[in-house]
């Protein structure tokens, strides 16, 4: 069939020049190759492209959403849903610091920032480090905002003593914003703190991720601030 010639012609230029010769519609192209077998996808990738507009809109948006758009069943959608995923879990991987030790606040950054690619709701990540800055825990503890009401105090108190944690660091992220603090995380930042202190567990940063940028409130000077 004239599309299986198409496929192997955009297989052989991929293999000769890599992803970074593709326009949008190419790459969705080939990434449809493995969810739709038997099916022309060159103009199901050209509507997704004009639909979503971008490569990283098609993939953040939500199944229902992709399902919409013809050409796209339920396995299709789960699939290009399924790429920030795994993006994320190959950027935590990468990201890992070496022999597990967080030494800087640069290196909880990078760390914790790929914990948030293709996140869609704001969540709350807590990192507990040992006295030598060894990672203890890293998982997420809250879901739905940053503030006292979203975030267990409790929980992040039982986490700390759990792993006998002598430091700890707080990720959040803004998905429609920037990566800069609001009141209210601040009076939550502060809060938290007092809370981990009143445990033996110092809070020595809290980073703030944003459109694949972040900010260290540490370093910013925001955090010290706040103790005062």
């Amino acid at each position: 069939m004239e599309h299986d010639g198409h496929r192997e012609r955009l297989r052989r230029r991929y293999e000769a020049e890599g992803l970074d010769a593709f326009e949008t519609h190419n790459v969705l192209e080939l990434l449809l190759f493995y969810s739709i077998p038997r099916k022309d996808t060159n103009e199901i990738a050209h509507r997704l492209e004009e639909t979503f507009g971008s490569l990283s809109a098609v993939l953040e948006a939500p199944e229902e959403e992709l399902r919409k758009i013809e050409g796209i069943g339920p396995q299709t959608a789960s699939f290009l849903h399924f790429i920030p995923q795994i993006c994320r879990k190959y950027m935590e991987d990468v990201s890992r610091p070496q022999g597990e030790c967080i030494h800087s606040s640069e290196e909880a950054g990078q760390y914790l920032a790929a914990r948030f690619i293709g996140v869609q709701e704001e969540i709350v990540v807590l990192l507990l480090i040992s006295a030598t800055g060894r990672i203890r825990f890293c998982d997420t503890v809250a879901r739905g905002g940053f503030n006292s009401a979203d975030v267990d105090l409790r929980r992040l108190l039982t986490l700390g003593m759990k792993f006998k944690s002598s430091s700890a660091i707080l990720a959040h992220n803004h998905p429609s914003g920037v990566a800069l603090p609001s009141q209210d995380d601040l009076e939550t930042t502060r809060a938290i703190a007092k809370a981990l202190a009143s445990v033996g567990v110092h809070l020595i940063d809290h980073i703030i991720v944003a459109d694949g940028d972040y900010v260290s409130l540490a370093d910013s000077g925001i955090l010290e601030n706040l103790r005062e």
